[in-house]
């Protein structure tokens, strides 16, 4: 039985910006017109905690802000401070078949979780369109960007996190995060410092981890993969 799907849809890795663009348009969506406050432009930028109780292993809370200056995308929306909390299951689930992100199973937005509180956004907007690449040219150097609702989310692999945790490049990549079925995601290499050859339709598979276990996980890549089941899905 193959581990826990919901397609994950591999994220393309966006192209990313290496300085703000200088034609940016002036925020429109602030979040005082959506009766709340912007994120912090100053550190401390953000907040978040990790608990477990129950059947969940992780219990993540965080304001919607990230570690980073948030500020240096390019879209007409502002991001807003907004306590939000995620659950990841202690057990995930496994199904035969993928649940793949899109209208058929209704989930366009929050799959997973990083572990510094942002949300991973599925790359299928509500049209089925492809949200890294239409969202790519407002996207920051950390690979986030705030919606039309100023939910800042990453649309690929959180470049700054992953900047403040790796190790080495010859090794396997840091946890990143988690997805919503219970799976942690990691950046792009395995344990031998490779793109792994080996994933499944979810962009997950079984192999060492960085702890020295060998388990099911997924892995950042060019376009997220799959997931399991809908239901498991559990967002504050």
């Amino acid at each position: 039985m193959l581990p826990w799907r919901a397609t994950l849809f591999v994220f393309l890795a966006s192209p990313q910006l290496t300085s703000p663009q200088s034609t940016c348009p002036s925020i429109v969506n602030t979040c005082p017109s959506l009766g709340l406050s912007d994120c912090p432009s100053t550190a401390p930028w953000y907040e978040v905690n990790d608990t477990s109780a129950g059947t969940y292993a992780h219990i993540i809370s965080s304001t919607s802000c990230p570690a980073e200056v948030w500020t240096d995308h390019c879209s007409s929306n502002s991001a807003c401070y907004r306590l939000a909390e995620y659950r990841i299951p202690e057990t995930p689930r496994y199904l035969s078949t993928p649940i793949y992100f899109g209208t058929t199973t209704g989930i366009h937005e929050a799959v997973g979780v990083t572990l510094d509180g942002i949300p991973i956004w599925a790359p299928l907007d509500e049209l089925d369109e492809d949200r890294p690449f239409k969202e790519w040219s407002t996207t920051g150097e950390c690979n986030g960007v705030p919606s039309s609702l100023g939910e800042y989310h990453y649309n690929g692999v959180p470049k700054c996190l992953f900047e403040r945790t790796v190790v080495s490049s010859l090794e396997h990549s840091p946890l990143l995060g988690y997805m919503f079925d219970g799976f942690g995601i990691y950046g792009q290499l395995d344990v031998y410092g490779q793109f792994p050859d080996d994933l499944d339709a979810c962009n997950g598979h079984v192999s060492s981890l960085p702890d020295g276990t060998r388990r099911y996980h997924y892995h950042f890549t060019d376009y997220l993969g799959a997931a399991s089941d809908a239901t498991s899905f559990d967002v504050g």
